[in-house]
């Protein structure tokens, strides 16, 4: 459900914010003029920064849900099924995402196609735009990386104790063929969910580790251009445009590394076929 809501998310910047972005790119200043060029760029600047929040507030939840599961398994496994509380979550990202950046537009709304040809919109205050991106950039990207630090270190202290605890059963065993046979079958079960709980969290630190390269160029650029104005536009540019292409790379790293994403994709292709 919740990689539901976050396709959605990356859809919704691929589709409209990547589209619009190209055209004004191409042209070199908003395509549309007039009242309705003035409410398309406004449109297209929340659909571009909400979105893009909703996606990094989404994957805080995600990770923060697969480190549960890899601290806590039984009480995930309880609450997981819970589809009201999945929703919950769902509905207080979006709303935080929308919430963040309320205040910029309410404010400084005025300084949208100030000019006539600019789809931007500038907060003239530099201390308003740094408390901006501390609140929408600096403190998700912190919570993610602990997360991501979290389970990596767990799942290796996991790991070890795993091999070690199998090094000591194998020196130790001294069972029947008989009794052998009779714990084949939960063995594999346990270790086909095992496996698949470990492809899905390996999934997710690459799509986490993938999004900091996207991000954090941009999320250094913003404050410091807004502090100084010194740094380069076309190096501006490409900040933002690195950040645009994660939402492009995440279906493309849930192609690769999970199989059911996979399965899925296959079989809506083969039903259109049909």
């Amino acid at each position: 459900m919740y990689i539901f809501s976050l396709a959605i998310a990356d859809f919704l910047v691929g589709s409209v914010v990547d589209t619009f972005g190209l055209a004004y790119t191409v042209y070199g200043k908003w395509p549309i003029e007039g009242p309705i060029g003035t409410v398309s760029c406004y449109f297209w600047l929340v659909c571009d920064f909400v979105n893009s929040s909703a996606s990094t507030y989404h994957l805080i939840v995600i990770a923060h849900e697969r480190y549960q599961a890899i601290t806590n398994p039984l009480q995930v496994h309880t609450s997981s099924k819970n589809v009201k509380s999945a929703l919950a979550k769902i509905v207080v990202v979006w709303f935080l995402a929308l919430a963040s950046w309320t205040p910029m537009f309410v404010l400084y709304h005025d300084t949208i196609l100030a000019d006539g040809s600019s789809c931007i919109i500038l907060p003239p205050d530099a201390i308003f735009t740094l408390i901006q991106n501390i609140i929408v950039y600096n403190i998700p990207q912190t919570l993610l990386f602990y997360f991501i630090v979290r389970i990596i270190y767990t799942l290796y202290r996991k790991r070890s104790f795993n091999l070690d605890k199998a090094e000591v059963e194998s020196t130790a065993s001294t069972s029947t063929s008989s009794s052998t046979v009779g714990l084949d079958k939960p063995d594999a079960k346990t270790a086909g969910s095992r496996a698949k709980f470990e492809r899905a969290t390996r999934t997710m630190i690459v799509v986490i580790v993938v999004f900091f390269i996207c991000w954090v160029p941009f999320a250094l650029a913003m404050p410091i251009n807004a502090m100084c104005s010194c740094i380069p536009y076309r190096i501006y540019e490409v900040t933002w445009v690195l950040a645009y292409m994660n939402s492009a790379i995440n279906p493309c790293i849930y192609f690769i590394f999970n199989s059911d994403f996979r399965h899925a994709l296959r079989q809506l292709f083969h039903c259109k076929k049909q």
